[in-house]
């Protein structure tokens, strides 16, 4: 679902238990429809920016999109996105990793397994949707 940006999303329908019904026996559970944007004409623009409470993470990201005729029927719609993100880390040490820092293994990270989200640098995302 990442592939997606969410600047080129028109909606997000959520169907719960009757699903089966329209999707067949697959759908039991429910299903996710992600509508894409069909415009043919327009832009969006949006910059969001933000960190955490704990003071990390900080967040930066511009995305755009816009639609264009193709053809007398058809359309283009193009979306794009930059992106960069400061790592966060809500990690302690596991008991196991520190059992076998305590005698000696200097080979054992501290923290051993990072509890977070990682560090984005750069990050380009492009996205089209078209039709006739």
């Amino acid at each position: 679902m990442s592939v997606i940006l969410p600047i080129g999303l028109k909606q997000v329908e959520v169907l719960r238990d009757g699903a089966a019904a329209q999707y067949g026996s697959d759908a039991i559970a429910g299903v996710i429809n992600f509508i894409l944007k069909d415009n043919n004409s327009g832009m969006d623009f949006e910059i969001k920016t933000g960190e955490t409470f704990e003071d990390d993470g900080e967040i930066f990201q511009v995305a755009g999109n816009i639609g264009l005729p193709l053809g007398d029927n058809g359309f283009i719609s193009i979306s794009a996105q930059y992106k960069t993100a400061d790592p966060t880390s809500r990690s302690t040490q596991r008991v196991d990793a520190q059992a076998l820092i305590d005698t000696g293994n200097t080979a054992v990270l501290n923290p051993a397994q990072v509890w977070g989200s990682p560090e984005v640098n750069d990050d380009w995302s492009m996205f089209v949707n078209s039709g006739i």
